[in-house]
């Protein structure tokens, strides 16, 4: 009965074979008090059905010294409300087994603290989708060394709202595979303060086609320094729109090869006061095709000395 269970001695319970505790009914195991669960042994927690793991509270679960004999199966069957339950030393011992074996559901019922548990070597573990479940909260918990150890299938389904909450020192954690693994939708989710954090190597690994989704916003970002180490291919696929929100120190800091890469178009979306920040060098890179294209404006920006007029 379920009193009975509930009235073992210790002895008692640690006399159950595996079959006996198998065949517990979950009412039965739900009458086991917290220090009952305490005292299963490993063998009886291994023999425990998922049936019967789908039943245990919250307080049972984090009550379960030897939950790292628990199942995969039975690790799945826990249910979303008893995961809070999860100690966090119960985390830090999960097997990789048992953290794949989580389920979306799971993981999105993960607290910060649990999340905060996991350690860099378990994190790659988890999978993907189970990833992507993870709390914008919970993310921002994750440290630079986290992220670092993230798989790129990991970092790849990461949501947008997700990306665009992660901080400038977890940015600085994504490894140039990552960067190129990221979606044009994940990259025009990364903010300012995100894209200033870009190591050289990191905005470098950007693919042409995610520079060109980058927002206005996030471009203001940009250093100078990070300007200057664009490759021409990037610059040149930045939209004519993006090109004229640069600010006047950006154009400034845009060297001779980078101008002699711009478009057409990118050039005729150069505002004067953005083609006045025009070096010698630069306007020397320009070739005859390019200079044709220039409005009489933007001519009359440029500090027109004899060394101008000679470079054009």
């Amino acid at each position: 009965s379920t009193d009975g269970v509930k009235a073992m001695l210790t002895s008692q319970l640690a006399a159950l074979t595996t079959e006996q505790v198998a065949a517990l009914t979950t009412a039965q195991v739900l009458q086991l008090t917290t220090d009952q669960v305490a005292n299963l042994t490993s063998s009886q927690v291994e023999a425990l059905t998922t049936a019967q793991v789908l039943k245990l509270s919250s307080s049972q679960i984090a009550a379960l010294t030897e939950f790292a004999s628990l199942t995969t199966g039975s690790v799945a069957s826990i249910s979303t409300a008893a995961i809070a339950g999860l100690t966090t030393a119960q985390v830090e011992a999960l097997s990789s087994d048992q953290l794949e074996a989580l389920t979306t559901a799971q993981v999105a019922n993960l607290s910060t603290t649990q999340v905060d548990a996991i350690t860099t070597a378990q994190l790659p573990f988890m999978e993907a989708r189970d990833v992507a479940k993870l709390s914008t909260a919970a993310i921002n918990v994750l440290t630079s060394d986290h992220v670092k150890n993230m798989g790129t299938e990991q970092v790849a389904a990461l949501s947008a709202t997700q990306l665009a909450n992660l901080g400038s020192d977890q940015i600085s954690g994504l490894t140039t595979e990552h960067v190129v693994a990221l979606s044009t939708l994940q990259v025009g989710s990364l903010g300012s303060s995100q894209i200033k954090a870009l190591s050289t190597e990191q905005l470098q690994a950007l693919e042409t086609r995610d520079v060109a989704k980058l927002t206005t916003a996030a471009l203001v970002g940009l250093t100078t320094d990070q300007v200057i180490n664009m490759t021409t291919d990037q610059v040149r696929a930045l939209l004519p729109a993006q090109v004229q929100t640069l600010s006047t120190g950006q154009i400034e800091a845009l060297t001779s090869d980078q101008v002699g890469s711009l478009t057409n178009n990118q050039l005729k979306a150069l505002t004067t006061a953005q083609f006045g920040k025009m070096s010698t060098d630069d306007l020397k890179a320009l070739s005859t095709a390019q200079v044709a294209v220039l409005t009489s404006a933007q001519l009359a920006a440029v500090n027109m000395t004899s060394t101008a007029i000679n470079a054009l």
